[in-house]
């Protein structure tokens, strides 16, 4: 099992209010599917100028490259140029 941390945003204003609103969810929704745990999901304020929110999850590592090629194919379909990935292992102290 590894964390993995994913960051969306719409800094480039790319987005409608309603389109953010569909990504965020399928993003969410596409790493459900692969989680075992879900530590965080949280992003800017509502009234911010630029969105972004971020989840903190615990995945196979062996599913890292599906999951990895699911959120390209995702920021592909919502015309997003990245999406920040983040994985490691960590540890409660």
């Amino acid at each position: 099992m590894i964390y993995i941390l994913v960051c969306v945003g719409n800094t480039d204003n790319k987005l409608t209010q309603h389109e953010w609103s569909k990504f965020v969810r399928a993003v969410g929704e596409m790493l459900q599917c692969y989680e075992t745990a879900r530590h965080f999901f949280g992003g800017s304020e509502t009234y911010a100028p630029w969105q972004n929110v971020s989840w903190l999850c615990v995945v196979n590592d062996a599913q890292l490259p599906e999951i990895k090629l699911n959120i390209r194919n995702l920021c592909d379909l919502y015309k997003q140029d990245a999406a920040y990935v983040l994985t490691g292992m960590g540890e409660f102290i």
